[in-house]
């Protein structure tokens, strides 16, 4: 037992290990879907940059052939566009973990602690309402669009269109994790 100052006070001795408290009932269940979101995840994000390496190669490949060589393959264009929107729509569904979207903070920075956790909260549910709005459209649209196909890969255009509910679906997955993380107190 150590000493204070003033000689009068004591304190227990630090103990070697840091004291661990058992499972809250449920914990290991969140503890799982945390580690399939971790690797849901992972795998967007290995996605998305594939699209970019690939965008990035075929823009430089493009711009070689057509201007070096003066040819100008007719599906270059259209390839382009689909890696471009891989990379687009899979960086914003997964940018919504983490928080790491723009945000615009001055006002809500002037509001007391409770009233800016509300204030998250309602913007957190209305962005949660927008996303399931667009995997729904996205689906209508994705059946509405099927038999139309690309003018020059001949692909289905639905096939394309599916990364709009596919991605709002994986940033509405990911926006309730952020919002259980708020809500739930932390030990």
């Amino acid at each position: 037992m150590g000493v204070y100052p003033q000689g009068n006070v004591q304190r227990p001795a630090r103990s070697p290990t840091p004291i661990r408290l058992p499972p809250q009932a449920g914990e290991e269940k969140i503890c799982a879907v945390r580690k399939a979101l971790d690797a849901l995840e992972r795998g967007v994000v290995i996605a998305g940059s594939a699209a970019m390496a690939c965008l990035a190669i075929a823009v430089c490949a493009l711009v070689a052939l057509r201007y070096l060589f003066h040819i100008a393959p007719f599906w270059s264009e259209e390839v382009i566009r689909l890696f471009l929107l891989v990379a687009v729509f899979l960086g914003a569904g997964v940018s919504v973990r983490g928080r790491r979207h723009i945000r615009v903070e001055f006002l809500a920075d002037l509001l007391p602690p409770r009233l800016k956790r509300a204030w998250y909260l309602l913007l957190d549910v209305a962005a949660l309402g927008l996303f399931v709005l667009l995997v729904w459209l996205g689906i209508e649209a994705v059946e509405f669009n099927h038999a139309q196909k690309s003018v020059a890969l001949q692909m289905r255009l639905s096939w394309v269109m599916w990364l709009v509910p596919a991605c709002f679906a994986l940033a509405a997955i990911f926006l309730v994790e952020e919002i259980v993380k708020l809500r739930t107190p932390k030990r």
